[in-house]
This record gives structure tokens, C-alpha cells and sequence, in this order.
């Protein structure tokens, strides 16, 4: 009597055939009609038992479907949960193909735009309504802190005095309209965003053209809400005559520099440092620069904060370093903070915002610095 195998290594129900595999296992379904024995004592009803007929027969239906599934898997139909092919349906009835929707292609990123196309944008308007009465404000806030109404009696230091409401005035008027147009009420500043390519070509115009149309009304409210003994120069910004016009502009260029480098290092929203008040900052940087300036040319900063008070008085003398320095002071801090110190600066960067047509910031991504 032969030896019934070492059962140990098989389950009790099932029994080895005469080859010593396990029909019921997963290895059978992988026995190859080449690998039967040639045997002449064998034959097919003996090394063939109908379990191991079903197993390949089973593993060749689960072949096709797979062939099946991948070959609808390949077209290029969009599916939706529940939709099959009618063949495929007819073939494997209880096989659903599940294929995910194609995804809507990105929207194109921002264009700056370098014509007036969106002049009839309502948001744009409400943006130049909110520069035209903050430019007015500051104007009118501002220069009235140059009037000295109490004469001799006046015990307060006019230059603390004057540097601590411009600074005041900046970050309250900033603090109130940022959310609608940015809070520029300068020249300067809306200059630096252009060449950072932060606004579009017709906002940087409109927003300076009513910026001094704003300071210009406020001088006009602040002259005829001043009585005309005490007009004097309505703040008018004067060089220093112990001060050459060279030395005048560069004054201005730095003061200018200052503030605009203060405005785009405090708006960064890439930073994650920031955890104070950006207005607060900007006002102090205001007060700041008025504090050492104001002896050499008045400390304007700010062109159309000069040109309002200079044409209701008439006083041009010398007004061209009110437009030079904080023009330039104001393009080169932008540009310089944006490109060498912004947290997304690269050289990749500069270049697209120099020659692309499409620039788009939020396309560069912040550095880590190790």
C-alpha cells in the first residue's frame, strides 16, 4: 500500500493528484497543457481532472477581461460612473468601467494689460473714486498740519508736528481703502506696481490722474477752510536754499525709496513672517522720513501731494525735484524688492516680467532658504 504523501503540508480536504499539486490552489490554474506528462502509462482522463480543466478555463475568461477592460481604458471617450459600452455590457455583464471625467484646462493666467480695455470695469472705477478722495484727504489733512494758526504761542515743534500727521494720515487712509483700490494715494507707489507689473497700464493712469485731481481739491477745500491771513505757503514743498537741486532730488529719491520699499515688503502675501499691521508700517515710514527731511526739501515723497498746494498758490519754483526724485525713488524700490528680495525672487522671474506677455506672479513659487 503506497504512501498517502506528507499531509502536513496540505489541507486535509484536499487531496494531491498524481503530480503532487493541489488542484484547488492558485498554482493550478497556472499549469500549461505542455507541462503534461509524456508518460505512456498516463493518460488524459488520468492527469486531467475536471477541477483543473475549470481553473485554466477560468484564468482565460479573467485574461480577456482584463484585455477587455484595458482596451476600453485606451479610447479617448469621456465616461461617466455607470456608462459601459453596449459590447462590453453584452460580454461582461457585471463589469462596470469606472473612468473619471476629463478636467477643465486651467484658466489662462492673468494678462497685464497694456491698453484701455478695461476702462468699463466697475471695479476699477470704484478703485479710482477710493485714490481721488484718499489723495484728498491726505492732502488736506496733511498740509493743514503745515498752518500754524496760534502764531508765537505755538509751543509744539512744527517738524514733529507736521511728521506725525502725515504719518498718521498715510497709515489710517491706507488701512481704509487698500481693500478697494490698494491704498496708493502716490505717484510712486502706483508707478512701482506698474513696473512690477502688479496693475495694468490703465489703472496706473487713471489711478495718477486722479490722485491729483484729489490734491488738488484738497489744497482748494484746505484754502478756502483757511483764513487768508494764515494761508502762508497752504504746505507747499520748498528746497532748502543751503540745498543744491542735486542733493534735492537725491533727498527725495531715498525718502521715496523708503516708503515704497516699506509698501511692498509689508503687502508681500507670499511672506509668512508678517503678523503686524502693513498701514501702521507704512505711516511710520512716513514719519519717519519726515523727521530727517523736512529741513531739505519739505519732505514730499509724494508728487501729487506737492502738486496740489503748488497750483492753488502758484509756487513752481523748483517743482521738478517733486516729480524726479519720488518718481525714480519709487521705481527703483519696487523693482528691487520684487526681484532681488521678494520671497519668490529668481532670475527666471525677472525675465518673464521684463519680456512675457502673459507675467503671472503667482506662477513663481516662495524659496525655502536653508
Amino acid at each position: 500500500m503506497s504512501s498517502p504523501g506528507p499531509r502536513s503540508l496540505f489541507s486535509p480536504s484536499l487531496e494531491p493528484d498524481k503530480r503532487g499539486l493541489i488542484l484547488d490552489s492558485p498554482a493550478s490554474s497556472r499549469i500549461d497543457s505542455s507541462f503534461e506528462p509524456t508518460s505512456a502509462s498516463s493518460t488524459p482522463q488520468q492527469s486531467r481532472s475536471p477541477r483543473y480543466f475549470t481553473s485554466v478555463t477560468a484564468e482565460t475568461k479573467n485574461h480577456q477581461r482584463q484585455e477587455l477592460i484595458d482596451t476600453l481604458d485606451s479610447r479617448q471617450q469621456p465616461y461617466s460612473r455607470f456608462d459601459v459600452e453596449p459590447e462590453y455590457k453584452q460580454r461582461l455583464p457585471n463589469t462596470h468601467v469606472v473612468k473619471k471625467r476629463p478636467q477643465p484646462s486651467p484658466p489662462p493666467p492673468p494678462r497685464m494689460a497694456t491698453s484701455f480695455e478695461d476702462i468699463s470695469s466697475l471695479r476699477l472705477w470704484k478703485g479710482i473714486i477710493a485714490e481721488f478722495v484718499g489723495t484728498l484727504l491726505l492732502t488736506l489733512v496733511g498740509c493743514g498740519s503745515c498752518i500754524n494758526l496760534r502764531g508765537s504761542d505755538n509751543t509744539t515743534s512744527p517738524i514733529v508736528q507736521i511728521a506725525l500727521c502725515f504719518g498718521l494720515t498715510v497709515g489710517t487712509i491706507v488701512w481704509a481703502i487698500a481693500h478697494v483700490s490698494g491704498g496708493h494715494i502716490n505717484p510712486a507707489v502706483t508707478v512701482a506696481m506698474l513696473a512690477a507689473r502688479k496693475i495694468s497700464l490703465a489703472k496706473a493712469v487713471f489711478f495718477i490722474l486722479f490722485q491729483l485731481v484729489g490734491a488738488v481739491v484738497g489744497a482748494g477745500l484746505l484754502f478756502g477752510l483757511t483764513p487768508e491771513t494764515h494761508h502762508g505757503g497752504l504746505g507747499t514743498t520748498t528746497v532748502n536754499k543751503k540745498v543744491n537741486l542735486g542733493q534735492a532730488v537725491g533727498v527725495e529719491f531715498f525718502i521715496t525709496f523708503v516708503l515704497v520699499f516699506t509698501v511692498f515688503a509689508s503687502c508681500d502675501s507670499k511672506r509668512r513672517d508678517l503678523n503686524g499691521s502693513a498701514p501702521l508700517a507704512i505711516g511710520l515710514s512716513v514719519t519717519t522720513c519726515h523727521l530727517w527731511a523736512i529741513d531739505y526739501t519739505g519732505s514730499s515723497m509724494n508728487t501729487a501731494r506737492s502738486f496740489g498746494p503748488a497750483l492753488v498758490m502758484g509756487e513752481w519754483e523748483d517743482h521738478w525735484v517733486y516729480w524726479l526724485g519720488p518718481l525714480l525713488g519709487g521705481l527703483v524700490a519696487g523693482l528691487l524688492y520684487e526681484h532681488l528680495f521678494a520671497v519668490n525672487a529668481s532670475l527666471l522671474k525677472a525675465k518673464a516680467c521684463l519680456l512675457s506677455s502673459d507675467y503671472d506672479d503667482d506662477k513663481y513659487k516662495a524659496k525655502r532658504i536653508k
